[in-house]
Formats: structure tokens, C-alpha cells, sequence
């Protein structure tokens, strides 16, 4: 399965686009891994549109998603500012976050709920690919 979708860059847009992302996979990830999925998302596209997208936000956010025998696996793409390219390998443990912050959750949630993370920017193109495993974690 091989679906594309294309979001703006504007935070009413994200769960509207979380929950499309979470019904293309419905039935094909464990139960388990739904909520942990949606978090991800959900944290990965605000990111973007809080940190990347900048007005008139008229650079759409682009969603991939890619299944097959093993994995789910989403490929977001926007034209925005480009993170720190180690920020994904350098998240912090959520052990180590405080609970009470208003911010600063995000990249350590996408990395704690996904299966594997990379980013890269490249062109003018950010990509940041999000894989989850379609067996039951251990």
C-alpha cells in the first residue's frame, strides 16, 4: 500500500491530518502501537508547522506512507526551515524531561514511540521519515 497526502501548514490542520494518517493504517498495526503512532505524528507535524513553516505558510506539508510486509512507515516533507541535522540522534530521554515544561517534549516522544527516526534536508526539502514495525513491540 502506497498513499499520499498533502497538508498546510497550519496547526488546524495537524489533528484533521493525524487522524487521516491513523485511519490508512487502522488494521494493519497492532492495537498497541495506534496511540503511540498518533503521538508521534501529531508531535512531528507541529513541529513543523511551529518551527519550520514560516508565513504566509503557503508551503504545503507533504505525508508519504508507505506499508509493507514489515513496516508502516511515514516520510514527511516540507519546504521550511531545516532542523539541526543530529537532532533526532540527540533527543533527550524522557526520563530526563520535565513533566511540568510547556514545551521541549516533542523530538524525545517521536523518538520513544517510533521504531526508527532519520531527517535529513537536502534541496530545500526537509524529510523527516518516521518507521514503525507492524509486529507487537517486546
Amino acid at each position: 500500500m502506497h498513499a499520499a497526502f498533502e497538508m498546510t501548514a497550519q496547526i488546524a490542520a495537524v489533528d484533521p491530518m493525524v487522524i487521516s494518517l491513523k485511519a490508512a493504517v487502522a488494521g494493519q498495526l497492532p492495537e498497541s502501537k495506534l496511540a503511540g503512532l498518533e503521538v508521534a505524528l501529531s508531535e512531528a507535524l507541529v513541529n513543523i508547522v511551529v518551527h519550520a513553516v514560516k508565513p504566509p505558510y503557503d508551503k504545503p506539508v507533504s505525508i508519504e506512507v508507505k506499508l509493507d510486509a514489515e513496516t508502516a512507515t511515514f516520510v514527511i516533507s516540507d519546504k521550511g526551515a531545516s532542523a539541526p541535522p543530529d537532532l533526532f540522534e540527540n533527543a533527550t530521554s524522557l526520563d530526563l524531561i520535565d513533566v511540568m515544561a510547556e514545551g521541549g517534549r516533542g523530538v524525545s516522544l517521536i523518538r520513544f514511540f517510533a521504531d526508527d527516526v532519520s531527517y535529513c534536508s537536502s534541496e530545500g526539502v526537509n524529510r523527516l521519515t518516521l518507521v514503525f514495525e507492524r509486529k507487537e513491540s517486546q
